[in-house]
């Protein structure tokens, strides 16, 4: 899903989400850089988040699996949905 984001609204408010975030562990280079340019971990999700011109953004780094199942069944799990 490289090059996604989703803006949090609708039924699902930004502080909802922002209660999930947490510092992402650096493990490589690449996750240095995340955290670098300000983005956090959506809770057990494997999502990201990072605020933007006042939006909250949502996205996935990755590619080639099945997202909803995932990324998408565990956000609406960790929200009580």
């Amino acid at each position: 899903m490289w090059g996604w984001l989703w803006i949090v609204n609708g039924f699902v408010s930004p502080s909802m989400i922002q209660e999930l975030l947490t510092d992402i562990e650096i493990a490589s280079d690449e996750d240095a850089r995340f955290v670098a340019a300000g983005w956090k971990g959506v809770g057990t999700t494997g999502m990201l988040a990072i605020e933007f011109d006042g939006e909250l953004l949502l996205g996935i780094h990755g590619a080639g699996y099945d997202f909803y199942a995932a990324h998408w069944e565990p956000l609406y799990d960790a929200l009580d949905l």
